[in-house]
């Protein structure tokens, strides 16, 4: 056993690793998602954007310079888009809207 990541309360439901194989996330049914740094093990987020439990996490090939995104769905029946910078490893929210 390498390392234990802690903090979530309930069972995880999905997990993901980035493509540059840096950070690895998990959803959980306590409707949130973990983020850690896979060379120190430390938390680097703590997402909160699901009203029910994390069905599943995508990280995305995309690279817009130093800008990613993930994404992530939820028995609540919504998908939220996450994007972070590599340089900062803050993550937020990222909201759009699709019209006719």
């Amino acid at each position: 056993l390498l390392a234990t990541l802690r903090g979530h309360s309930a069972e995880i439901s999905d997990m993901a690793v980035n493509f540059e194989n840096t950070m690895i996330a998990a959803g959980s049914c306590d409707k949130i998602i973990r983020v850690w740094c896979l060379r120190t093990c430390a938390p680097i987020a703590v997402l909160q954007g699901h009203t029910g439990s994390i069905t599943s996490l995508q990280f995305s090939p995309l690279v817009k310079g130093s800008v990613r995104y993930m994404a992530s769905t939820g028995v609540d029946g919504t998908v939220c888009f996450w994007q972070w910078d590599t340089t900062s490893m803050k993550f937020k929210y990222v909201s759009f809207y699709v019209t006719n």
